[in-house]
């Protein structure tokens, strides 16, 4: 396992590291992280029995992130693990950010897993007009099957047309599925 605690990118493929290395054999990762082309210099700050903690700068043209990520621009949260070769990333931005991210893996074949995708705290995914819409047809059993309740009765209830109740739910539709695609793929 190795976890990368913080990273700086100093621009074309350059850029330095502090990370952990979890293993029983410390004496070969030393010599291992040095044989890279890629990196110009390791400094030990830790060792134990445990593992290896070190520092490492990174040679031009010699690392960073996915391509996908650099072309977006985004970077991953620190700290971020690396095991048996998969990387568990946090990463912040808005929508369409995420879906040309996920776009961009695709592309470029990257074997990936969206484990979630969460809205910023305080951030609300409906509108508060969708949002008394959502609750009362939810109250109302409008989402059950079968419907407690027509569209008919809905808009009356709302005082709306039906054509604007039917606009609410494409919009409020629209929203949910986008935010929550990934995670219904998943399941």
């Amino acid at each position: 396992m190795l976890r990368i605690e913080e990273h700086m990118a100093l621009g074309k493929g350059r850029g330095s590291a502090t990370a952990t290395i979890r293993c029983r054999d410390t004496s070969t990762v030393h010599t291992s992280i040095n044989s890279l082309d890629s990196i110009m210099n390791v400094i030990v700050l830790e060792q134990s029995k445990s593992g290896i903690r070190f520092r490492v700068e990174i040679a031009k043209g010699g690392g960073g992130f996915l391509k996908a990520l650099r072309k977006i621009g985004l970077t991953p949260k620190t700290p971020f693990e690396i095991r048996d070769g998969w990387v568990e990333w946090s990463i912040e931005c808005d929508q369409n950010n995420a879906r040309n991210l996920i776009e961009e893996l695709n592309e470029d074949q990257i074997p990936h897993k969206i484990l979630s995708i969460k809205s910023k705290e305080g951030e609300s995914l409906l509108t508060e007009r969708q949002r008394q819409v959502f609750e009362l047809a939810l109250a109302e059993g409008y989402f059950d099957k079968p419907r407690r309740i027509s569209q008919s009765n809905m808009s009356e209830i709302l005082n709306i047309s039906k054509s604007t109740f039917n606009e609410i739910l494409q919009s409020m539709s629209s929203k949910i599925m986008n935010e929550f695609a990934a995670e219904i793929r998943k399941r």
